[in-house]
């Protein structure tokens, strides 16, 4: 009897790719939630990802400021209310290309905008621009650094 046979695989294959479906958008939501570093992160968790920080002075009031040795690269991280809301990352110059590469590994392989005016770019509530004069160093940050108090870096 081919057609039972068929009649009975075809709601199979459907719940098979269903469930295929469930499992890759539950897949992208878990690590969509841990794709930005450590923004939004506590310093517990900020250290369970980076390892040790070294408390250094604040750059900003109400802020504390912890540097990372990560891979060869320094990173440091401002901590307000309790989490992390800015990055800056020390990893020698880097050409544009690289700089995108490096943040669509940051966000799990997904695409930032760029903005060629004001040399930035940007993904969701995430910004992201190289200090001025300084090809060395990368800032990734919330909007919510920006719109809480805290100057842009300049």
């Amino acid at each position: 009897m081919p057609g039972l046979s068929t009649e009975i695989e075809t709601p199979r294959s459907a719940m098979n790719a269903i469930n295929r479906t469930v499992a890759t958008a539950c897949l992208y939501l878990l690590a969509s939630a841990s794709a930005f570093c450590g923004l939004g992160e506590s310093p517990d968790q900020v250290e369970a990802r980076y390892g040790p920080g070294e408390m250094i002075k604040p750059r900003f009031p109400n802020t504390s400021h912890l540097k990372y040795n990560v891979r060869g690269a320094a990173v440091f991280v401002d901590f307000m209310s309790g989490k992390s809301i800015r990055e800056y990352h020390k990893r020698g110059k880097m050409p544009d290309r690289e700089i995108a590469a490096f943040l669509k590994d940051f966000s799990s392989g997904q695409p930032w905008a760029y903005s060629d005016p004001d040399k930035t770019w940007s993904f969701n509530d995430l910004i992201a621009h190289r200090e001025k004069g300084h090809d060395d160093w990368l800032w990734i940050e919330t909007r919510e650094a920006l719109s809480g108090g805290l100057p842009p870096n300049e």
